[in-house]
């Protein structure tokens, strides 16, 4: 067999054909290496794993700041009605467009804005939409005022 290596690695090469020649447990010793270092090590998913831990406390701290402002908001305890309707399509409240405007406002993606409130995500791209043109209107006629 002809294995083209680089050349620093090519007396290595030929040190361990060698021995897995003359002696045939090398040659299982050598795949059990192999296979270990191409296995993630503890270390790695720790990693990942704390990585994935700091994701959901974030999620955490904006949840509970979430609940803190809901919380304050009402005064009896009640939660704010959001939507209107049953089934698949809900409708957003006057106190549901607020909310929404203000989960927009503190740069959540449509998906957790619409998570959040109760409804499809297409329902929240149409009020960012509207919320974008109505700020570009607005931006246009401070312009022309000035």
């Amino acid at each position: 067999m002809t294995l083209k290596v680089a050349e620093p690695a090519r007396d290595t090469m030929v040190e361990i054909a060698a021995m897995m020649r003359s002696d045939p447990a090398f040659l299982l010793r050598l795949r059990n290496f192999v296979e270990d270092a191409q296995r993630p090590t503890l270390a790695s998913a720790f990693d990942r794993l704390a990585e994935r831990l700091e994701t959901i406390e974030r999620h955490m701290v904006t949840l509970t700041k979430d609940v803190r402002a809901v919380k304050t908001k009402v005064a009896d305890g009640k939660l704010p009605v959001w939507t209107t309707g049953q089934g698949a399509n809900p409708r957003l409240t006057v106190e549901g467009e607020a909310e929404a405007a203000r989960l927009i406002d503190q740069g959540l993606t449509d998906t957790d804005v619409a998570l959040r409130i109760g409804v499809s995500v297409t329902t929240i791209r149409k009020r960012r939409r509207d919320l974008d043109r109505t700020e570009f209107e607005a931006s246009l006629k401070s312009g022309l005022r000035q």
